[in-house]
C-alpha cells in the first residue's frame, strides 16, 4: 500500500531537443499549473481559461499515434473518447487540440505534399488539421446528415492518391471496433476529387463490414483489412476489389504494414480466432507478391495459449507497423491476457524479439502498472531507431531500437508518486476537494480509482491501485469527524467495486457484500453512485450510499456495516446540509430528505431523475442537475419551491463558489454514441442563475462529467468525459 505523499514540490526536469525520450531525473521545483489573473473585483467569475491539471499518464485507450515527416518532435496522440494530443517537443510536454465536435480517433494521415496538413479519422467522419493536429475541421460534405444516435460516417482512415494529391479516400471502419444502435456507413469507401471539399460514395467493401486498416503498396495497389473477412485488394484505386487471402489461418486480419519501396512485400498482423470450436494464434504473416498470397512470419512471438483458455488468452496480434527509412524493422504486439509484450524484427519479419513486455528484465517505470503491450504504433520517419508504445494507460517511447523506453506521458518518483505531462485521457466522475481544501480526490474510470493530490497535481498517488487497479471511482467523501480519512465508492459499468474506506496514511480496506450489508463485488447495480458522511442531531456521524438500483445504504461504524434504508427509493444521487445533518437523496420519483437517515420523505414539486444534487451552505438552497430527459434542466430548491434555473438538456452537474454564493459553475455532459457532441461545456453565471454564458476557454473537450470549486478559495476543477480534468483560477 502507498504512503502519504505530504506537499511535495518535486517535479521533472524538462527535457527537451533530441535528447528527446533519455532518462531524467526529477530534480526541480515546478510551478503551479495556473496563476491568478486581475479582474475586476465586484465580479466573480473565471478569470483564466482552463488548463490541465496533470493528473498522470493517458488514462484511455490510444488509438492512433504519428510522428510528423517533416518534424520528428512534433508528435499526435489519439484515443477513443480522448481526442487528440500534441507534443511539439518531443513527448517533454503535451497540448490540447481544439475544434474536434467528435472525441473518438481513428488513425492519423499526414499529407505526403503539404506541410502541416494531417488527417484524421473519427467515428463521426473525417476531420483535418491545417497546424500539424493543433486545430481541427471537419470536411464531411456529401456524407450522410449528422446522427444524434449512432454515427452516420464512421472513418477509420483517409489515404492521399499518390498518383494524385488532391485526390482522398476515406474508408468506413473503426479498428477498435466502436458501434452504437444505428450505426451505418460500415464498409463504404469515399472518394473526394478537390482535396476533401466533397466525398462520393466509391464503392462498398465486402458488404458493408468494418474496415480496420488501409495502406497503400509502393505501386498503387490498395490493401484493406476488413473485420472478419480477412484481406482485400484493389488495382484500380480502391473502385473495385477482390479478396486476397491464400495461405492465412483465419480471416481475423487486424493491420497491414506495407514496404515503402518494393510493393511486393506487405505484412498483416491478425488477432486470435475461434475455428471449429479451437483457438487458432495469431501472429504476423507476410506477403512477397503485393498480397496475392502469404506465409508465416511469426519466429520468435509467442504464439502460446497464456493463462485460461478461450479468445482472451490467445496469441492476440493487433497492431504493426515497418520503418519508412529501414524496411527491415518491425514493431508488432501480443495483447494476449498474461502474455503482453512489444517485439522487434530487424531482418523483415523473419524473426523477432520482445523487447519489452511481461518477460522483459527492465520495465521502465510507469503511472500505472497495466501490462506493457500497444493499441498502436508509430516509427520515426527519419530514425528506425526511434519508435512509439501506446495502450491503454501511457505512451512509450524509445530512441536506441527498443533496449531502452521511457513513459512520455508521466514522471514517476521514487516514492509511487507520478505526475502527468498535459495529455489525459481520463472519463471523470467526480472532482472531491477535502473541507480544507489541502486534498483533491479524482474519480474517474478505470485508472482513477482514485488519484489523490496534495499539491495542487504536481504529484498524484494511486492508493488503491493495489487491489483495484483498473475498477473505476464513481465518488468520494471526506470524514469530518476523523480528519484525512475517505470514503471512496468503487466501480463503472454498472458494476458494484465495493466502498473504499482510505485512511490519513493512505492504508485502506474495501468492503463489500452481505457481511458488510452491501451489494456483491461486480453486482449490476445500476449506472448511478455517491456516497456521503453526515453527522445528524445524535453527533453520530454515518456513511451513506447509493448505487442506483435500490435505497440508501447507512453505517453508523465508520463504513465498515451498513443497513438498506426504503429500497423504493431506487436512489442515484446524494447531498449533505453539513449544517442540519440533512441527507438529501435523489431517484426517478424525485428528490427525498431525511434528518435522521432512516426515512425519507418526498420534496413536493422536485425534478426526477437528478444526476448531480449539491447544497450550498450559504444560503441553504439546494441545486438538482437532470440530464437528458424529461425534468432535463438546472432546478433550485429554496427551502419552499423548486426552480428551474436553466433549460439547457445536457447540464449535469453544479458547483456554488464558496466565496460568492451568486457565482456558479454548471458542466454540461454528453454521451459519446453520436456524431457530435451536443453539451455545450462549461456554463459560467454571476448573478445567482438568473443568466449564463459559455466559459469554455482552453477547454478542449465540451463533455464535462463535473465541476468543483476549492473551499479554500481560488481555483474550480472541471472534469471531462474522456479528455481528464482541467483547472482555472478564481477571483472575486
Amino acid at each position: 500500500m502507498l504512503v502519504g505523499a505530504g506537499v511535495l514540490a518535486l517535479a521533472c526536469t524538462p527535457i527537451s531537443d533530441r535528447a528527446r525520450f533519455e532518462e531524467a531525473t526529477p530534480t526541480t521545483a515546478a510551478p503551479p499549473a495556473t496563476t491568478a489573473a486581475t479582474a475586476p473585483p465586484e465580479k466573480p467569475a473565471v478569470e483564466q481559461g482552463w488548463t490541465a491539471l496533470n493528473e498522470p499518464g493517458v488514462g484511455g485507450h490510444v488509438t492512433a499515434l504519428a510522428i510528423d515527416p517533416a518534424d520528428p518532435d512534433r508528435i499526435l496522440v489519439g484515443g477513443d473518447l480522448i481526442g487528440v494530443g500534441v507534443s511539439t517537443d518531443s513527448g517533454a510536454s503535451w497540448q490540447p487540440s481544439f475544434g474536434l465536435t467528435n472525441q473518438e480517433m481513428a488513425e492519423f494521415t499526414f499529407h505526403p505534399t503539404v506541410a502541416g496538413e494531417v488527417w484524421v479519422g473519427t467515428m463521426g467522419g473525417p476531420y483535418v488539421s491545417l497546424d500539424g493536429g493543433l486545430t481541427w475541421q471537419p470536411r464531411r460534405t456529401g456524407m450522410p446528415p449528422l446522427r444524434d444516435i449512432g454515427y452516420s460516417a464512421p472513418i477509420e482512415k483517409v489515404l492521399v492518391d499518390p498518383g494524385n494529391p488532391d485526390r482522398l479516400l476515406a474508408f468506413g471502419g473503426s479498428h477498435r471496433e466502436w458501434n452504437a444502435p444505428g450505426t451505418s456507413g460500415w464498409g463504404i469507401v469515399w472518394e473526394s476529387l478537390d482535396h476533401g471539399g466533397s466525398w462520393t460514395v466509391l464503392t462498398t467493401l465486402a458488404e458493408g463490414t468494418n474496415i480496420l486498416d488501409v495502406t497503400w503498396l509502393a505501386d498503387g495497389v490498395l490493401l484493406s483489412a476488413v473485420l472478419n473477412r480477412g484481406v482485400y485488394r484493389s488495382t484500380d484505386a480502391g473502385r473495385t476489389w477482390t479478396l486476397s487471402d491464400g495461405g492465412l489461418p483465419d480471416r481475423n486480419v487486424r493491420a497491414l504494414a506495407a514496404h515503402p519501396t518494393d510493393p511486393t512485400v506487405v505484412w498483416a498482423s491478425l488477432g486470435a480466432a475461434e475455428v471449429g470450436g479451437e483457438v487458432v494464434p495469431g501472429g504476423v504473416w507476410r506477403s512477397l507478391d503485393g498480397g496475392v498470397s502469404w506465409q508465416p512470419s511469426s519466429v520468435g512471438l509467442d504464439l502460446r495459449m497464456s493463462n485460461g483458455t478461450g479468445l482472451a488468452f490467445g496469441p492476440n496480434y493487433p497492431v504493426i507497423a515497418v520503418s519508412p527509412v529501414d524496411p527491415d524493422v518491425l514493431l508488432t504486439s501480443n495483447l494476449a491476457f498474461g502474455a503482453e509484450a512489444v517485439y522487434r524484427s530487424t531482418d523483415a519479419g523473419a524473426t523477432w524479439t520482445e523487447v519489452v513486455g511481461v518477460r522483459s528484465i527492465a520495465r521502465p517505470p510507469t503511472a500505472y502498472n497495466t501490462p506493457i503491450s500497444a493499441t498502436a504504433l508509430a516509427f520515426d520517419p527519419t530514425d528506425a531507431a526511434r519508435a512509439l508504445v501506446g495502450n491503454a494507460e501511457y505512451v512509450l517511447a524509445t530512441t536506441d531500437g527498443g533496449n531502452r523506453w521511457r513513459d512520455i506521458t508521466s514522471d514517476v518518483f521514487s516514492d509511487g508518486s507520478s505526475a502527468g505531462r498535459g495529455y489525459s485521457g481520463l472519463v471523470a466522475n467526480r472532482a472531491v476537494f477535502s473541507p480544507s481544501g489541502d486534498e483533491l480526490l479524482l474519480c474517474g474510470f478505470d485508472g482513477a480509482n482514485p488519484l489523490l493530490t496534495r499539491d495542487g497535481g504536481q504529484r498524484w498517488l494511486r492508493p488503491l491501485a493495489s487491489s483495484n487497479p483498473w475498477g473505476g471511482c464513481l465518488d468520494a467523501a471526506h470524514s469530518r469527524a476523523t480528519p484525512g480519512r475517505r470514503y471512496v465508492l468503487l466501480g463503472q459499468n454498472s458494476l458494484f467495486g465495493g466502498v473504499a474506506i482510505i485512511n490519513p496514511d493512505n492504508t485502506y480496506q474495501v468492503v463489500s457484500g452481505a457481511a458488510a450489508g452491501l451489494p456483491e463485488r461486480n453486482a449490476t447495480v445500476g449506472q448511478l453512485g455517491a456516497v456521503e458522511v453526515t453527522t445528524g442531531a445524535d453527533g453520530v456521524e454515518a456513511v451513506s450510499v447509493v448505487t442506483g438500483d435500490g435505497g440508501v445504504y447507512v453505517s453508523r461504524d465508520g463504513g465498515s456495516t451498513y443497513r438498506e434504508v426504503d429500497p423504493s427509493l431506487r436512489a442515484g444521487e446524494l447531498a449533505t446540509d453539513h449544517g442540519s445533518g440533512r441527507l438529501y437523496v435523489a431517484g426517478p420519483a424525485g428528490v427525498s430528505y431525511s434528518d435522521d437517515r432512516a426515512g425519507f420523505a418526498l420534496l413536493p414539486g422536485s425534478p426526477r431523475d437528478a444526476v448531480r444534487l449539491t447544497h450550498d451552505p450559504a444560503t441553504g438552497r439546494l441545486y438538482a442537475a437532470v440530464w437528458r430527459s424529461e425534468d432535463a434542466g438546472l432546478w433550485r430548491y429554496d427551502g419552499t419551491s423548486w426552480t428551474r434555473i436553466l433549460t439547457e438538456t445536457t447540464v449535469h452537474d453544479l458547483a456554488v463558489d464558496p466565496s460568492n454564493p451568486e457565482h456558479l459553475l454548471a458542466a454540461t455532459n454528453d454521451h459519446p454514441y453520436h456524431d457530435v457532441i451536443s453539451s455545450v461545456g462549461v456554463l459560467q453565471s454571476r448573478d445567482g442563475g438568473a443568466t449564463w454564458a459559455p466559459y469554455n476557454d482552453g477547454l478542449p473537450m465540451l463533455r464535462v462529467a463535473t465541476v468543483a470549486f476549492d473551499p479554500a478559495g481560488g481555483r474550480a476543477i472541471v472534469g471531462t468525459f474522456g479528455r481528464g480534468f482541467f483547472s482555472a483560477t478564481t477571483t472575486l
